[in-house]
């Protein structure tokens, strides 16, 4: 059996990755506000940032194989911090209202090493589930080829198919190794080549959520001033959204290194019954917003703010 380039996930039924990044609407609107308001040199480092938000980043583990397996349109992830919604391709905050995210579900992707200056290679999913189930087919042509009863990799490297947006995608042989090849439409285009599976990856702070469980008790900051001093260039602190990310993971980490501390006091004492976990959540609430009412959160609070 050959070997094979780009096959990240093997197995005969793949799992599809969900990701997200940040949405369209609010990085062109971010750029524009850059460009109108900073010098040249400010606006070039700027425009790294942009390029890293447009990258598609994979959701916790746990979201993933929660959206794969439910039938419902809307789905809870993060600890019940967020919606992803599977229609519209988006995921919102559910305890305030914050930056959206496009979302977006894939088992082929594109390694894409010229839109980033980056030395690490860029994964772009192939999200168009007619495009995904065509490069599959072909896949799994040549592996039944080069199987022991296959008519071998020659029958398959002379085909090729049409995706929606007129690439090509077809297999290439380089010495003794497969890979899958994606061929933009046009005389100059380079092959780009196809990874079947995300690969290996982990999301700081999904291992501690997991073992504490759901969230039973939530924190909300206020925080008076909003995000005014944190946007400004001389300020290098990071805003409230970012710290209470931080914070939560730091309480979740100190939560379970406790819980781990009782869990092997009690195993000495036998007394198996005597604990129990508590499980927490911190969430930045930007003034003078509310928390939100309705079914999707189940929460009745109708206000952050004490009476005046």
């Amino acid at each position: 059996m050959p070997n094979w380039y780009g096959i990240e996930d093997a197995s005969a039924s793949p799992s599809r990755v969900w990701l997200g990044r940040r949405r369209a609407a609010e990085r062109s609107y971010s750029q524009s506000s850059i460009q109108s308001s900073t010098s040249n040199n400010t606006v070039n480092s700027q425009s790294s940032s942009s390029a890293i938000e447009q990258i598609w980043t994979p959701l916790r583990k746990t979201d993933c194989a929660a959206l794969n397996a439910s039938p419902h349109d809307t789905v809870f992830i993060e600890g019940g911090r967020a919606t992803a919604d599977k229609v519209n391709r988006v995921v919102f905050l559910n305890f305030f209202r914050g930056s959206q995210r496009d979302l977006t579900s894939a088992i082929w992707f594109m390694h894409d090493e010229s839109a980033h200056k980056s030395k690490d290679i860029v994964l772009t999913p192939i999200s168009d589930e007619q495009d995904s189930e065509k490069i599959e087919c072909l896949y799994k042509k040549a592996v039944e080829a080069t199987s022991s009863l296959g008519r071998g990799i020659g029958s398959v490297l002379i085909e090729e198919v049409l995706l929606s947006d007129n690439s090509k995608v077809k297999i290439a042989k380089v010495g003794g190794t497969l890979s899958m090849q994606k061929t933009p439409p046009g005389w100059f285009s380079s092959p780009q080549t196809l990874q079947r599976g995300y690969g290996e990856y982990t999301i700081d702070g999904e291992e501690e959520e997991v073992i504490l469980g759901p969230v039973r008790h939530v924190v909300f900051v206020v925080h008076g001033i909003g995000e005014a001093m944190f946007s400004r260039e001389d300020v290098s602190l990071p805003g409230m959204i970012e710290q209470m990310n931080t914070t939560r993971k730091v309480f979740s980490a100190k939560q379970v290194k406790s819980w781990k501390k009782e869990v092997r006091k009690v195993k000495c004492d036998m007394n198996l019954g005597s604990f129990s976990q508590v499980t927490g959540s911190v969430s930045p609430l930007p003034y003078p917003s509310k928390v939100r009412k309705g079914q999707e959160t189940g929460g009745t609070t109708s206000s952050t703010t004490q009476p005046s």
